[in-house]
């Protein structure tokens, strides 16, 4: 029974086109979208009203007026303690924190502000593996008897 609805059912190309070329042009908008979308990171930072908050909300705003590829989202904390935590629990990708953070040793520095000034940091490239010391031939000791 199944079996002669879809026969029936194939007997209709217009219809099988029609319904083939939704689905195909369903397919091509889904992948444009799914890779046209923007890349959101967010940023931890606090207290509230601070100057860090404010800096990453310029940021977030400059950035959604220029139609970047990247969105800013900005994880409100407490204060330091709680964007460290941020951090730790996965809530945020970035952080704004003061350099004495306890844990901050162990974190890698994406960049450094100070004041109006951004200075990026990254860490160094390694260092090519150490070559073992060339050995020199050595010296023979000079021949004994008549000279040349």
């Amino acid at each position: 029974m199944v079996r002669s609805r879809v026969r029936t059912f194939l007997r209709h190309t217009w219809l099988v086109t029609v319904l083939g070329s939704l689905v195909l042009i369903g397919a091509v908008w889904y992948a444009f979208y799914i890779t046209t979308a923007p890349t959101v990171m967010r940023i931890a930072a606090g207290p509230p009203g601070s100057i860090d908050v404010k800096f990453v909300q310029a940021l977030a705003q400059k950035f959604a007026e220029e139609h970047d590829a990247i969105r800013l989202e900005l994880v409100a904390t407490d204060g330091p303690p709680g964007t460290a935590e941020a951090i730790k629990k996965g809530k945020a990708e970035l952080a704004i924190l003061p350099s004495m953070s306890a844990n901050s040793p162990l974190w890698p520095v994406v960049a450094v502000v100070k004041q109006n000034v951004m200075a990026l940091i990254v860490p160094a490239p390694p260092a090519p593996p150490a070559s073992p010391p060339s050995v020199s031939p050595p010296v023979s000791a000079p021949r004994s008897g008549r000279p040349d």
